[in-house]
């Protein structure tokens, strides 16, 4: 109806202004509409900005400029659509950034998991083994625990 009403005006209006009767006199569906419904449209278009009224003798309407590049621009509905495809790219994207950061912290602490792995594998490794005398027996370093007696360090 908004579109509809906007198109009546742009069409009716290239000469003159037109009286709120006009705008809805022409177009067959206009027509059917109650007052209440035809001022509810009016007055959100003129609340929109494509839509202007001077007071004279009555009232009168015209189509604005921006009116005019909205209606060139596929109007309410084409404004409707297009507000559709941007609602579902953002939802899109946001999935997107979701998944994206789930997969960061996934691989993060899979490297994470891997260099602690690698860090005690090296620590494992660098246990040297100590030779018994008394026994000839290699003993590995990881298997002796540190008593006050041969550590200096707990001595104290």
């Amino acid at each position: 109806m908004l579109d509809l009403t906007l198109k009546e005006l742009y069409d009716k209006t290239s000469s003159s202004n037109i009286n709120l009767f006009q705008v809805f006199s022409n177009n067959s569906i206009l027509k059917n509409l109650s007052s209440r419904d035809q001022l509810a449209i009016i007055e959100k278009l003129i609340k929109d900005g494509y839509a202007e009224f001077k007071q004279f003798d009555y009232e009168y309407y015209y189509i604005t400029v921006e009116g005019i590049l909205f209606l060139k621009a596929k109007g309410y509905c084409g404004k409707r659509k297009s507000d559709k495809i941007l609602k579902f790219w953002n939802q899109t994207k946001n999935v997107f950034l979701v998944i994206g950061t789930i997969s960061a912290v996934v691989l993060a602490s899979l490297q994470t998991y891997q260099l602690y792995q690698e860090i005690n594998n090296k620590a494992e490794n660098k246990a040297l083994p100590i030779k018994s005398k008394s026994l000839n027996q290699t003993i590995p370093t990881k298997d002796i625990k540190p008593t006050m007696e041969h550590d200096p360090i707990l001595k104290k």
